[in-house]
């Protein structure tokens, strides 16, 4: 590792920080519950508020309050829907939550009850993103690049004046203190005293991409700097170390309690001390790139991962300790672009997908609260949630029963899911009257067989073939259900709908890999 005497010219980025966890999530975890707001055209690119046991979410024109135990909604505000839209989740500065819609009017509200405290609309511009609490300011970025601050008792300008920043903002905001630090559009970081309106200091650096999330832990700011890992002073903007990750990384790093872990854009996992030294030789796959930011739920990570996975990862031995695939609301994903497919013994749906997550998850108390690009939040919680059900299996392609070529082209496709705890990819097993069967897998359920004559899985020969699956839960439950087909190899080939063919690599019981819908 090197001295940090160039980090300007390298590049850097700036944002908020999660906190570290107080609680603990050591394995499986039961979905306790799951909250999905009123139909809205809402995607959210950021995880809600999570405040002494609730959960504050805006969704299109309301913000939402609900109990992290459960689930349940306690107030919603304002009743009569917002003017705009909430793009960005609520903040709390005190006793009061703030939010701002993309037609530029502030909302503040009682964080206990949701009563509304005051209204303040700007003048022909918006906020840029989320604002920021300082003391007793909500600190805000304005469409005309400048700075501005809003009394939070009163709603009014608390500033005597904006402050320009002519290049501009780029990306989030930071809080340190009385400090707000951004990024703007010139490769430049700005630290600003929120009380004095003045500026601290300005650097320079090499480039700042908007995307990465750094983590801000005691005076230190942890982030991605092109191709490095970095840290940075928060008081005096100058660099403290960095070291070279020969890589691009995704997000910002996950703060943990002895280190961080940092996540590729492939999808690889690595894990640092917080003095940037290796602390785990081995290189964690996760199979799938990032969805969101990562995060840490007591000593493990939680890695959401683009393929619709949350992973818990154990940064002592580099397992992926427990890993959930979050199905869509009804199982089916509804797309205007994709459609059933008649296969001719019945109707195929093709659109089995996952949904990733939308933000970092949160640890509060015992609950595990994940925001998803459906707009829904799950919360898991091993004291409230039960998983005594094993996993469903299906066969959808060919429809069980059916006579069919036992030749290529063919593939057979089987899904497996679980609601509660999710599908333990590694226990699945099909076979073909006993004969074990080679099968490719993804994290969204999807297993296929691929019926080749050079492959592993040979033509099938005439007669009743029965094939049969065994999955296991998290939680160690089991499903073993078997299907019936009959082959007759003077039928034409078949091949199978749109959406529903085999990846070219096979892995014979291996789960996290490029399975059909969403590996």
């Amino acid at each position: 590792m090197k001295a940090l005497h160039r980090i300007f010219a390298i590049g850097a980025v700036l944002s908020g920080f999660i906190p570290l966890a107080g609680a603990q999530i050591e394995g499986p975890t039961p979905l306790a519950w799951r909250w999905v707001p009123a139909s809205v055209d809402y995607s959210p690119d950021q995880a809600p508020l999570v405040v002494d046991g609730s959960v504050y979410v805006a969704a299109a024109q309301r913000i939402y309050s609900l109990d992290a135990k459960n689930g349940n909604e306690k107030w919603k505000f304002p009743l009569d829907g917002a003017k705009g839209t909430f793009r960005v989740q609520p903040i709390l500065a005190g006793k009061t939550l703030v939010d701002v819609t993309d037609a530029g009017y502030f909302y503040a509200a009682d964080v206990a009850t949701g009563a509304s405290k005051w209204m303040y609309q700007l003048r022909n511009m918006a906020a840029l993103g989320q604002p920021v609490s300082i003391g007793k300011l909500i600190v805000y970025k304005r469409g005309d690049d400048t700075l501005n601050a809003l009394d939070v008792e009163t709603g009014l300008p608390a500033w005597s004046k904006p402050l320009p920043v002519e290049t501009g903002f780029d990306g989030p905001m930071l809080v340190h203190g009385d400090d707000v630090i951004f990024a703007d559009n010139n490769n430049q970081m700005y630290s600003v005293n929120a009380a004095s309106e003045k500026v601290n200091w300005v650097r320079k650096f090499g480039f700042l991409p908007p995307s990465l999330v750094p983590q801000l832990l005691g005076d230190n700011i942890y982030m991605y700097s092109g191709q490095y890992l970095v840290a940075v002073s928060a008081i005096r903007g100058t660099g403290r170390w960095q070291v070279s990750l020969g890589q691009n990384m995704e997000y910002g790093p996950a703060i943990g309690p002895d280190g961080m872990a940092c996540v590729t854009d492939d999808g690889k996992l690595y894990f640092f001390d917080l003095n940037g030294r290796r602390a785990l030789r081995e290189v964690v796959d996760l199979g799938s790139g990032p969805a969101a930011q990562p995060s840490a739920v007591g000593d493990k990570y939680m890695v959401p991962t683009m393929n619709g996975a949350l992973n818990l990862v154990d940064p002592k031995t580099g397992k992926i300790v427990w890993s959930y695939a979050v199905k869509p609301i009804g199982g089916v994903a509804q797309k205007k672009e994709a459609a059933p497919v008649d296969t001719g013994f019945g109707t195929v749906d093709n659109r089995i997908l996952t949904i990733p997550a939308a933000g970092a998850p949160i640890l509060s108390g015992n609950t595990l609260i994940v925001m998803c690009d459906d707009a829904s939040i799950l919360g898991f919680d091993n004291k409230l949630g039960v998983d005594l059900t094993p996993p469903n299996v299906d066969m959808i392609f060919p429809p069980p029963g059916a006579q069919t070529p036992g030749s290529p082209p063919l593939d057979l496709v089987f899904t497996v899911s679980d609601e509660a705890t999710g599908v333990n990819v590694s226990t699945l097993k099909i076979d073909c009257d006993g004969a074990p069967m080679t099968f490719t897998v993804g994290r969204d359920g999807v297993a296929v067989v691929h019926i080749s004559f050079d492959g592993p899985n040979k033509p099938l020969a005439d007669g009743r073939r029965i094939f049969t699956v065994t999955v296991a839960d998290w939680m160690g439950n089991v499903t073993k259900k078997s299907y019936a087909l009959n082959i007759d190899n003077q039928l034409p080939p078949l091949n199978a709908p749109a959406g529903l063919t085999a990846p070219k690599k096979q892995n014979r019981g291996k789960g996290g890999g490029a399975g059909v819908g969403g590996g």
